[in-house]
């Protein structure tokens, strides 16, 4: 080891210490797990629509693994438009509450 290098090299790690530590992930599940805990849950219709356009715009989907529109597009499309109407539903389902009895009414 050169005297000159550090005892801890940061060799393989570029950019910012908030690039480096994922901030604006650890934050989003703040917020999820907060608006979870104060039954908000129309947060969560965002993020569902904030995951169908980040989808649209890289042609790929992150469910437990990823799937690229260019090798996979019937899954790739299924889950994008899984999460758009998921982010509808729920949005729909909070603010519109009688534009979704036929949600209840299906579970009675």
């Amino acid at each position: 080891m050169n005297a000159h290098t550090p005892r801890h090299s940061r060799a393989g790690r570029s950019g910012s210490f908030a690039e480096r530590t994922k901030w604006p992930t650890l934050v989003a599940m703040a917020v999820l797990l907060v608006v979870t805990i104060a039954e908000w849950y129309w947060v969560w219709g965002l993020f569902f629509l904030f995951w169908s356009l980040s989808a649209f715009v890289t042609r790929q989907v992150f469910v437990i693994q990823t799937i690229r529109q260019d090798e996979h597009p019937f899954i790739f499309w299924m889950i994008a438009i899984t999460w758009v109407v998921m982010a509808v539903l729920v949005v729909t389902y909070e603010f519109f509450p009688d534009a979704a009895l036929w949600m209840e009414s299906a579970n009675e």
